[in-house]
């Protein structure tokens, strides 16, 4: 993994918690910069610290080369069957080291951090929040998917504290890139096979009418508000 972009907390204001933030393929940390800048902004947000990682470069199946990708992609639509299983539980590793080092090195509660992400960053920051021992702030996916559901694989790796962390999971009702019908699978995965509860400050997702493989305004709102919640104690 490349050295991520951290963007601390202005001179004199507490690191209160932090926001460990995964982007998607082919794009860097700098590409979810406007992102976090703007929500730093945000009341109640000023103390939270933002980590925005940086995906190691490995050839990307589906595009014929190399990227910053954080598991490989065999091509367009792959089947569960068919995913790089071992790429996400090593990309899953490199983000449960920062949330180590979060917690152990700069001191903060295990449930003032937060990851998250989009598409793959959002695949790879679900199933850290899964399998994470910690009991973590919450988990945030946008236009991302559920892996390691073939075999139920998940069950695996699944900790006890997943239960109870609070996941927001955001995605377009028209994404070409991750179908909504594949969010949609992953959500009743959570609940029917994981036994994740729904309802506010728990399990929570959001359908946006006509949006595609990015992020929205409505959507970013939601974001904000949901952090917000998630920092409220500070």
């Amino acid at each position: 993994m490349g050295e991520p972009l951290v963007l601390r907390p202005a001179e004199g204001v507490p690191h209160t918690g932090t926001v460990i933030w995964s982007h998607g393929l082919g794009d860097t940390a700098n590409g979810w910069r406007s992102f976090a800048e703007a929500l730093r902004r945000v009341r109640r947000l000023e103390g939270v610290k933002w980590v925005l990682t940086n995906a190691p470069n490995r050839f990307a199946t589906v595009n014929h080369a190399s990227m910053p990708s954080w598991y490989d992609i065999p091509r367009p639509n792959a089947s569960p069957a068919e995913e790089d299983t071992d790429g996400m539980a090593a990309s899953v590793q490199l983000l449960e080291g920062l949330v180590a080092h979060e917690v152990e090195r700069e001191g903060v509660s295990e449930g003032k951090v937060v990851v998250g992400g989009f598409s793959q960053g959002g695949v790879i920051s679900l199933l850290t929040g899964l399998s994470s021992p910690r009991q973590l702030g919450g988990v945030c996916v946008l236009s991302g998917f559920l892996g390691l559901t073939h075999d139920d694989k998940i069950k695996t790796h699944l900790s006890p504290t997943a239960l109870t962390t609070p996941i927001l999971w955001a995605h377009g009702t028209a994404d070409t890139v991750i179908s909504f019908a594949r969010a949609r699978s992953g959500h009743r995965y959570l609940v029917e096979e994981l036994g994740l509860t729904e309802g506010e400050g728990r399990f929570e997702t959001r359908g946006y009418e006509g949006m595609g493989h990015q992020l929205g305004q409505r959507e970013f709102e939601e974001v904000k508000g949901w952090l917000v919640q998630r920092f409220a104690s500070q």
